[in-house]
């Protein structure tokens, strides 16, 4: 029988397409079709997977099998020095063909999408804002219910900056978001369940003081509760964090950054930092850091080693607390041929308050591959394979690996849209 609890059919839809990892461009301002002082970046993404264990099923119950993706995507830009807009939507479907007489039906996704836009206001000015709104509707990466669960998202976000000197910048700023998790997957559906229906509303302030050309000093504090509808308990959370980052030689630079959170549930608001248990290592346990040594031996090449730590929100576990160690490889060769290669190993920690959430702990590995080619402004193609195992510590028979291949082809100006609102 399949571990509900392990990367389940909406991680298959979603990661067998965007597992895969490839290189990317940066996208110029000015690429795209010109519409007066607008920049318009229409495209079409047709890709193809092959996915060694689509359900992320225990060893020896893996089902292979090829999918498929059509993304079409509008972005719209307004490039302006000081006053920068942006408009960008995309639609997702994704189907199995159902190799080896395997009926994976269930995995087909159909109500993927994404609508955002982003107003960046008075960017060189003393005083300045930005206000991202989005809105998104995709699978979710693990939960309850038959596998098939979906979360719909609305973020508003906004931050103010303050600059007395080009050097000095603070940025005060507050976020509200709305998450509801669900299935089955039709979005318009009377006989939806929900499982989870979350509100999320923080605020936090950041500093910023460029001492050296390229060497900044940064501060960042942030507030927030996040309150459930839906019967799960409700905290308060705060993280603080203090460092570095710049470039030690003009082909070395660090990110280095140490933190701390903890977070308070229920009426007695009683602190778990990171550690419901307790014990004489709880006050330790509540440590976060960032950090990232980055080379670059010649322009077009970076390489870079780096480790962070911090914890988040979902309805299947009051906090999920992850450790992830990386390396990763980007370079482009001749302006037109993108490489990435990565790997990392995460600890996952998934703290839960009540009976119905879940307390386990996992390790993941992750290894994987890339190239991305630029054959004209208008048409690229993609390739890559990545390598991905789950141990659950507590639950030995969980164990899962998988492997997928991944191949796209890019018609039109791909403005590389990622929402920030993850699952």
């Amino acid at each position: 029988m399949l571990n509900r609890w392990n990367l389940t059919i909406a991680a298959a839809v979603a990661m067998a397409m965007a597992g895969a990892p490839s290189a990317s461009y940066a996208a110029d301002d000015a690429e795209g079709l010109p519409l007066g002082s607008l920049v318009v970046r229409p495209s079409v993404k047709v890709g193809f997977a092959i996915d060694s264990n689509v359900y992320r099923a225990p060893d020896g119950q893996e089902e292979l099998d090829l999918g498929v993706e059509v993304v079409p995507e509008l972005q719209l830009l307004y490039p302006g020095d000081n006053f920068r807009w942006d408009f960008a939507a995309h639609y997702r479907l994704f189907t199995y063909f159902n190799l080896q007489q395997n009926n994976h039906n269930d995995l087909r996704t159909f109500t993927a999408f994404g609508v955002r836009t982003a107003f960046d206001v008075n960017r060189k000015g003393k005083v300045g804002f930005r206000f991202a709104p989005e809105v998104a509707n995709q699978p979710f990466t693990r939960g309850f219910g038959t596998g098939s669960e979906q979360i719909f998202s609305a973020l508003v976000p906004l931050a103010v900056a303050f600059r007395p000197t080009s050097a000095f910048e603070i940025t005060p700023n507050v976020q509200w978001e709305w998450a509801r998790v669900y299935f089955p997957e039709l979005t318009v559906s009377s006989n939806n369940i929900t499982l989870g229906n979350r509100h999320q509303i923080g605020g936090g302030i950041g500093v910023d003081w460029r001492f050296f050309p390229r060497s900044h000093l940064i501060f960042d504090g942030n507030v927030g509760t996040t309150q459930w509808t839906t019967g799960q308990t409700g905290n308060i959370n705060w993280r603080i964090w203090f460092g570095v980052k710049g470039d030690l030689t003009r082909k070395l630079s660090l990110l280095a950054m140490i933190g701390y959170g903890n977070a308070y549930f229920g009426q007695a608001a009683s602190a778990i930092n990171i550690d419901p248990a307790g014990g004489p290592e709880r006050g330790l346990r509540g440590l976060l850091g960032k950090a990232e040594l980055a080379m670059r031996p010649v322009e077009t090449q970076r390489i870079a080693i780096g480790f962070r730590r911090d914890f988040r929100f979902r309805y299947y576990a009051d906090k999920v607390e992850e450790t992830t160690a990386y390396v990763t490889y980007k370079g482009l060769f001749a302006d037109r041929v993108g490489a990435n290669v990565d790997f990392a190993y995460t600890y996952r920690d998934l703290e839960g308050e009540s009976s119905a959430s879940i307390n386990r702990q996992e390790h993941q590995f992750g290894v994987g591959a890339g190239v991305d080619v630029k054959i004209a402004e208008w048409l690229r193609v993609g390739g890559g394979y990545r390598f991905s195992a789950v141990d659950f510590s507590s639950n030995q028979t969980g164990e899962s690996t998988d492997h997928r291949g991944m191949i796209e082809v890019t018609f039109g100006y791909r403005s590389d849209f990622k929402s920030a609102i993850t699952p």
